[in-house]
């Protein structure tokens, strides 16, 4: 059995930590991980208040603590002699801090199969519980998931660590199994607010508790109670300290975020609904979700306690989270999980009732077709994302073709999608004025100091970026209306159904009629079958993976023909 999990914990670790490295050295490749990242190394500045609460803040101390390790590392072998080195090192290739915080939720992915398999183990059998580890190790949306920087899979690891503690307390209760638990839950919440619903099975223990003793009133609010909600509240405080010095900022940014989440829109589907047909469909496998449902079912029927408290967290939390329409496929990630031991309970009874029918010999390979029945789908999806992951996104290409082809001080507009931005640099007077902008002290400052060093060095060719506005159909540098034309023009076209497919059709035309295409870097060349999250900006299917060669939009880079005028009306014409 040890070496049955050892080897499952080593294939989920490679699933995870295959193409961990995408898209950089490019910061915005997978939203928001720039937002947690950014916010640790700006606690360099020595204010580790975030002034930022849209988020909890214990993952960007995490960062923080090893971003501090690593610059002890430096300091130790002389490759740092200030922290301020480390800043210049983030500024010109943020690589290996975006690794770092990768890493993170690729070991915790990992580690979170280990915890379904006890979690299992605790509640049903070990049989159960080795099935419920293999669903969630090749469990497409978690292993996709864990490739990135950001809050998801932490939470949902340490949400685990509290329902192994609250097992234990269901099994035995006792002090430390409620302080434990209460630990963990805060931790969680500390990470994802949401995490905070791991009190509601600790709560249905303490329920059952009280009813095995009669309903006697002095139990009702006993210590171990307040073991748990003392260590919740005293580990989410700890994690996001800056909520009590700012409790009003703390609670305008959480209400936003809540009634983001929660919004009424007359697009899109209600989250119960998206959640199950994408999220779950697409990021399960239809046999993986139908046989996580009918193991829910299952579960109810076998032992209703053990079910209520097993399975009211994931219930809860998806009644919460499918009320509004901002629906994002990661935000099922915590539901994963519990959804994999709920199948590990449907297969393995299944596989019981079959062998008891046939004979006891039959059960191990009725086991391993029936999961591998399961998996398939999820795992073809797995084989598919991570080799895309391991090819160069088209925005790095794009980036290298333009600081290789194109000389230093060329006009270069880029007609950015979201999220798609190629992170030139600017010239040196464009640096210097954006670093007399920021306050002396300030990590844009650094930043903006350690770019305008690169230059300097010739590290990197500046150019003179210019943009595009679409309200005056001009083009604009630094605020001011260019009377003429980019040298250099940059267009992108959006898989996503979030984004518009293409430019603006008068740059388009504009393109067409004094530029001359010289680079054109495809990702994709045709979107059927193709199924994408609905709102996130993330430049790879969600599904449908064999009309992409490689992640990121289309971009066409186009050069401007000598015998079109510099000075023009632009677009308008």
């Amino acid at each position: 059995m040890d070496l049955a999990l050892g080897l499952m914990v080593g294939l989920a670790a490679v699933a995870r930590f295959a193409g961990i490295g995408f898209g950089l050295p490019l910061v915005n490749c997978r939203p928001d991980e720039l937002t947690l990242i950014a916010h640790a190394i700006g606690f360099f500045s020595g204010d580790f208040n975030p002034h930022f609460f849209s988020y909890p803040s214990l993952l960007m101390y995490l960062y923080y603590g090893m971003y501090r390790i690593y610059y002890f590392l430096g300091l130790a072998s002389g490759r740092f002699g200030s922290s301020g080195q480390l800043i210049v090192e983030f500024a010109n290739d943020p690589t290996r801090f975006f690794l770092m915080g990768r890493a993170v939720s690729g070991l915790l992915g990992t580690l979170s199969v280990v915890l379904t398999y006890r979690l299992a183990a605790r509640f049903f059998d070990t049989s159960v519980a080795l099935i419920s580890g293999l669903f969630l190790a090749f469990a497409y949306l978690h292993v996709r998931d864990s490739h990135f920087a950001t809050t998801d899979v932490p939470a949902t690891f340490f949400i685990l660590c509290s329902y192994v503690w609250i097992a234990k307390a269901f099994e035995a209760p006792s002090v430390r199994a409620y302080l434990m638990s209460g630990t963990f839950a805060g931790i969680a919440a500390s990470t994802k607010y949401l995490g905070v619903l791991i009190s509601v099975p600790m709560m249905l223990v303490h329920l059952k508790d009280w009813k095995e003793a009669g309903f006697r009133p002095g139990l009702a609010l006993d210590r171990k109670v307040f073991w748990f909600g003392g260590a919740l509240v005293l580990l989410f405080f700890l994690g996001t300290p800056f909520s009590l010095a700012e409790p009003l900022n703390a609670f305008r940014d959480f209400r936003r975020e809540a009634r983001a989440v929660l919004a009424t829109s007359d697009h899109g589907h209600i989250g119960w609904l998206y959640h199950l047909i994408v999220s779950l469909r697409h990021g399960l496998g239809l046999p993986l979700l139908l046989a996580s449902l009918a193991g829910f079912v299952l579960a109810f029927r076998v032992d209703k306690r053990k079910a209520w408290v097993l399975l009211s967290f994931p219930l809860v939390y998806y009644a919460l989270m499918g009320r509004g329409y901002r629906n994002f496929t990661r935000y099922a990630v915590p539901l994963v999980p519990f959804l994999c031991i709920a199948a590990g309970v449907f297969v393995g009874s299944l596989g019981a009732m079959v062998a008891r029918r046939w004979t006891p010999r039959a059960r191990a390979p009725l086991l391993s077709l029936m999961c591998c029945a399961v998996l398939l789908p999820g795992l073809v999806k797995i084989v598919g994302f991570d080799a895309l992951l391991l090819k160069t996104d088209t925005r790095v290409l794009a980036r290298r073709y333009v600081e290789r082809a194109i000389p230093p001080g060329t006009s270069v507009c880029v007609v950015p999608l979201t999220f798609s931005e190629l992170d030139l640099y600017p010239t040196s007077d464009a640096l210097t004025r954006q670093m007399q902008a920021e306050p002396p002290g300030s990590i844009r400052r650094w930043m903006a100091s350690a770019r305008l060093e690169a230059l300097q060095a010739k590290a990197r060719p500046g150019y003179r970026l210019w943009e595009y506005d679409s309200q005056s159909g001009r083009f604009v540098m630094d605020g001011k209306v260019m009377d003429s034309l980019p040298d250099v023009l940059i267009l992108e076209e959006s898989p996503l159904p979030v984004l518009k497919r293409m430019a603006p059709e008068e740059v388009r035309n504009l393109a067409a009629r004094k530029y001359t295409l010289t680079k054109s870097l495809l990702a994709y060349d045709d979107l059927s079958g193709s199924v994408f999250d609905e709102r996130d900006i993330f430049y790879m299917p969600l599904e449908g993976f064999r009309n992409f060669s490689r992640p990121g939009p289309n971009i066409h880079i186009y050069e401007r023909r000598e015998e079109a005028p510099v000075s023009d009306d632009g677009p308008r014409q």
